[in-house]
This record gives C-alpha cells, sequence and structure tokens, in this order.
C-alpha cells in the first residue's frame, strides 16, 4: 500500500501543512494559467496564494484517500511533481483513472460540499502542493467577494472538465464491453454449431 505523506497526520484528519515555503510567484503563475482564471490580475492571484499552505509529500505518500470522512474540508493546487488519482472500485487493486501534473487542482470537491472523497491521489513522485481550507476559502469571499467567486468559479470549472472526461472515459469502456459481448456471443455461436454437426468421419 501507498505510503502516507509525510506531512499528514492520522489517516482521519487533513495533512498538516510543511514547512516549506511556497514560491508565491510561480504558485501566482500557476493559478492565472487555469482556464477559469484567464484574466485574473497578478495581485489577484498572488491574494489568493496568501490564503494557501504548503504541503511536501514524498513519492508513494497518499495525499486524499477514498472514502475519508474527516479530512475532506480542503484542496490542493500541485505546484511540483506528479499526481496519480486512483480508484479501488471494490477490488484490492487500484484503477488509475489519471495522472496530474503542476497547475492542477485535487480534492475540489471537498472544499465545496461535505461528502466523502471520491477518489484517492498519490505522489507518484516528489510533490509539492499549496493547501487551500474551506475556511480560507470562506475567509477569501468574506473579503474579497469577486476573488472569491472567481476562484470558485475555477474549481466548478475543474469539477467540471473532470466529469466530462469521466463521462468519456466510460462510454469508451462501454463501446469496449459491447464489442467484446458481441465476439463472445459470436464464438460461442460458432462453438455450438460445431457441437451440432456430425462428426465427417
Amino acid at each position: 500500500p501507498p505510503e502516507r505523506c509525510s506531512a499528514s497526520l492520522p489517516f482521519s484528519r487533513p495533512p498538516m501543512p510543511s514547512s516549506n515555503k511556497i514560491s508565491p510567484d510561480h504558485a501566482t503563475a500557476l493559478l492565472m494559467a487555469h482556464p477559469a482564471l484567464v484574466g485574473v490580475s497578478q495581485s489577484e492571484a498572488a491574494l489568493v496564494v496568501q490564503h494557501m499552505k504548503p504541503l511536501r509529500a514524498k513519492a508513494g505518500a497518499t495525499l486524499l484517500r477514498e472514502g475519508e470522512h474527516q479530512a475532506r474540508n480542503f484542496m490542493l493546487l500541485v505546484l511540483e511533481g506528479e499526481v496519480r488519482v486512483e480508484s479501488y472500485f471494490h477490488s484490492d487493486e487500484a484503477l488509475v483513472l489519471e495522472k496530474l501534473k503542476a497547475g492542477s487542482l485535487l480534492g475540489e470537491l471537498g472544499i465545496l460540499d461535505d461528502g466523502l472523497r471520491a477518489a484517492t491521489c498519490v505522489a507518484a513522485t516528489d510533490v509539492l502542493a499549496a493547501m487551500l481550507t474551506r475556511e480560507a476559502l470562506l475567509k477569501l469571499v468574506d473579503t474579497h467577494p469577486a476573488i472569491g467567486c472567481r476562484l470558485a468559479q475555477a474549481i466548478s470549472h475543474s469539477i467540471a472538465q473532470r466529469l466530462r472526461e469521466t463521462l468519456r472515459r466510460l462510454k469508451v469502456h462501454v463501446r469496449m464491453n459491447k464489442k467484446f459481448s458481441h465476439q463472445m456471443d459470436m464464438l460461442m455461436a460458432s462453438q455450438a454449431r460445431a457441437r451440432a454437426t456430425p462428426d465427417a468421419a
């Protein structure tokens, strides 16, 4: 099983920020590059970064865990490294749903609602991320409504894009299953005909 994030507390608690500092310019640039935040000024993006805290994890560490019921009030912006998004689907073997790189958001659903984590996120490499808690987001919305709303829009955009990609993959999976089922039906029919045909000898 993947090792736990070196900067985290036990399973049911959220990871704690590390002592490593975020590069404000780098984090600001990644936020400004997000499709839903295009047009946000550097000063506005920098203000969002000020509400974030750094989180560093070693390769193999679990950043978010599927089904987690307490550590779900924050999201992460990947600053450095690569993260695997996995799901077990009632199996012991993890299915890799996607791989995310710098500039990606993780845990967006958790910061918007109070539901369980929908997937497990594991550091594929050493990862540096910026953590935004729900409390920090609400404070940002309260003190800077325009910027807070733009950030909420970016979060919603990220969720929508991920949902679209999931639906696309689901359609591909359904088509492959239908094709496989059709081929199996043809094979079984062919075998049935072969058994019903008297031996030529």
